[in-house]
């Protein structure tokens, strides 16, 4: 007995997998050109089937293996848990993990990711993290940090914050302070820290220069409750290239690994 049929109507394929309701997949979506391709590659009809139901259904087999043993999951992939840690992963880095698969994206940077955050020593400073970077479609990085934005000024051939006019902000310098002389209060929402934004906010700031910055997760310290959650205080960052656009190709596959 087949455990997937399906039919083609020319605008959509509908999906009929045993024990599971029916799915309609769109033809102007990523699963249906995947999809379609399993099914015209001429392989034994089983094959097939296995390769749809693990797309679409990835199982903690297919999961463990394609992380390397640095994810796991339940029975039905509605639980991860990341390598010895005993609570599940937001459900931001689940969604993530089974895009990233979906899309064959090496999942290293998720990984890597997730390895840096779990080092903030805040489990508010962590979950707010998500806030920001589901709010504005920032994109992370091979080596696991994600991107922000700054706006500095230019002074004699080099760059200090907009605010204060005293930190410098060259490319590449380390640019950090006390995490416990960080306001950690999300309800505080302008106070003590180093502050990075969501490109729209940032680039209306004071200053004559948009910043890219990057930041490690595990320097993360709050993301206030106003502006949308726009804007955050850490404790370190590095001013890594100037910005003209909130779009980036300065990282591997970078717009493909943003947070959406």
């Amino acid at each position: 007995m087949n455990k997937v049929k399906w039919v083609d109507t020319n605008s959509s394929l509908i999906l009929h997998c045993e024990g599971r309701k029916p799915i309609t997949l769109n033809k102007d979506s990523d699963k249906y050109g995947q999809v379609s391709t399993f099914i015209r590659s001429k392989k034994k009809r089983s094959l097939v089937e296995k390769r749809i139901l693990d797309y679409l259904f990835p199982s903690k087999q297919v999961i463990a293996k394609y992380s390397k043993g640095n994810f796991t999951v339940n029975k039905d992939v509605s639980l991860v848990y990341f390598k010895g840690q005993k609570d599940p992963v937001h459900p931001t880095i689940r969604q993530k993990l089974t895009e990233f698969y979906r899309a064959g994206i090496d999942c290293m940077p998720l990984v890597r990711f997730s390895e840096n955050l779990m080092k903030n020593p805040s489990k508010d400073s962590r979950d707010q993290l998500f806030l920001f970077l589901l709010a504005n479609h920032h994109a992370i990085t091979p080596d696991g940090c994600f991107l922000a934005y700054k706006k500095v000024d230019k002074r004699n051939g080099h760059l200090y914050d907009g605010y204060t006019g005293k930190i410098c902000n060259d490319i590449g310098k380390r640019v950090w302070m006390k995490r416990s002389a960080v306001d950690a209060d999300r309800n505080q929402t302008c106070s003590h820290g180093l502050h990075v934004a969501a490109w729209e906010y940032a680039k209306g700031y004071n200053g004559d220069t948009l910043l890219e910055v990057k930041v490690n997760p595990m320097h993360v310290c709050a993301v206030p409750s106003d502006y949308n959650n726009q804007k955050m205080r850490v404790c370190e960052y590095i001013p890594w290239s100037l910005s003209k656009s909130p779009i980036t190709d300065k990282f591997i596959a970078a717009d493909k690994l943003r947070i959406k």
